[in-house]
């Protein structure tokens, strides 16, 4: 069954919640770049260093570099702040993975094939 995005971030969060507590291999944020806001609150988040085009997930594996992670659903696309901040990090060359998923479960795999790469 095909997902929104909001519910495949919240079966990943969950996953890596789980992770960092039972497993203890890695520990992870999610940026909240996601939902309007009022003007106020976006222009203080941006002083505070809050940038368009963030990736969704930041994860830090043990012994492994770091995972810059876009989660997208199935039909989702990069918007152009997420395009260039891909480029941007690709070319100080960090890993940047855009991951399409039709479920929680199936970004899950993903991410788990990149923590074992």
């Amino acid at each position: 069954m095909k997902q929104n995005e909001r519910t495949i971030q919240k079966a990943v969060i969950k996953y890596l919640s789980d992770r960092e507590k039972f497993v203890r291999d890695l520990t992870y944020l999610h940026v909240p770049n996601e939902g309007k806001r009022m003007p106020h609150t976006g222009a203080y988040l941006k002083s505070q260093g809050l940038r368009a085009g963030a990736p969704d997930l930041i994860i830090w594996p043990k012994n492994k570099p770091t995972l810059q992670i876009e989660l997208k659903s199935w039909t989702g696309r990069q918007s152009e702040a997420q395009k260039n901040f891909e480029v941007g990090l690709k070319n100080l060359n960090h890993n940047y993975h855009l991951l399409k998923c039709e479920n929680g479960a199936h970004a899950i795999t993903q991410i788990e094939e990149l923590l074992h790469d």
